[in-house]
């Protein structure tokens, strides 16, 4: 019984190895024509979920400010040009008082 663990834990290492090789010689497409490594596409996408699960996001479009602010849903360009302005806003008048201070 012990050895059949062994030879699962020795191939799901090796099977590991293989792929995370296979992973790093792969490219994908990007939108713009170029290429780009598939493991950091991997990375990506591990980053999107973690924003997700963070901010608690669906699976509507979304627009993250400040690392704060979050806007879903499929919403014209100038209302999401108008809260990235007020953010910033808030941002320098934030930076005005702290400069003030000293």
């Amino acid at each position: 019984m012990r050895s059949h663990i062994n030879n699962g834990i020795v191939a799901g290492l090796l099977g590991g190895v293989v792929f995370g090789i296979m992973m790093q010689m792969m490219n994908a497409p990007t939108p713009e024509g170029g290429q780009m490594p598939m493991m950091a596409m991997v990375a990506m996408s591990f980053r999107g979920m973690w924003l997700s699960i963070r901010h608690g996001l669906r699976n509507a479009p979304a627009v993250i400010i400040g690392k704060k602010r979050v806007i879903q849903g499929q919403l014209p360009y100038e209302r999401i040009k108008l809260a990235i302005e007020e953010e910033l806003e808030k941002r320098d008048a934030r930076r005005e008082k702290v400069l003030s201070r000293n």
